[in-house]
C-alpha cells in the first residue's frame, strides 16, 4: 500500500529490492505476519526503514495516506476504500494474509453479524489481491 504519488506506485508490482531504503510503516509485532515480513526482510539481506508502527491496519493505511511511508497490510480492508490517494501492488515475495469469520458453536450469528457476512460476499471485488468470500 503507497500513495499514488509515490515513485514505486508506477510499478505494477513491488519487490524486497524495491523496499530497501524505502520509510516503511510496520505493523506491531503481535501480528504473525511482521514475523512473516521481519523473515522476508532478513532473509533477503535487508528491507525498508521502519519509521512507524501500527497496532491495526487501518492506521499504517492513514500513515501511508499522510505520506509517512509504505506498508505491507492485508488489501482485504482498504480494498473497499477505493481512495484515490492510495495504490495498492501486489509484493513479492508473496505475503499470504487471510480473513475469516469466526462464529460461536452455540448458536447462529446475530444479524447484524449474518448482514455484515452478505454484504462482504455480495461487495467483495475480485480484484487480483483478494480471493472473494464466496
Amino acid at each position: 500500500i503507497l500513495r499514488t504519488d509515490h515513485p514505486l506506485a508506477e510499478k505494477a508490482e513491488l519487490t524486497l529490492g524495491d523496499l530497501k531504503g524505502q520509510r516503511f510503516i510496520a505493523l506491531t509485532r503481535r501480528f504473525s505476519v511482521r514475523s512473516m515480513l521481519d523473515r522476508i526482510f532478513m532473509d533477503g539481506g535487508g528491507g525498508p526503514e521502519i519509521v512507524a508502527e501500527a497496532a491495526t491496519s487501518a492506521i499504517a493505511y492513514e500513515l501511508v495516506r499522510r505520506g509517512l511511508g509504505i506498508t505491507i497490510i492485508n488489501p482485504f480492508p482498504v480494498a473497499f476504500a477505493n481512495d484515490p490517494a492510495i495504490a495498492i501492488r501486489p509484493f513479492h515475495p508473496k505475503a499470504s494474509f487471510e480473513s475469516c469469520f469466526v462464529l460461536s458453536t452455540q448458536g447462529p450469528p446475530p444479524q447484524q453479524a449474518r448482514r455484515f457476512m452478505d454484504f462482504l460476499r455480495h461487495h467483495q471485488r475480485d480484484d487480483g489481491y483478494t480471493t472473494p468470500i464466496r
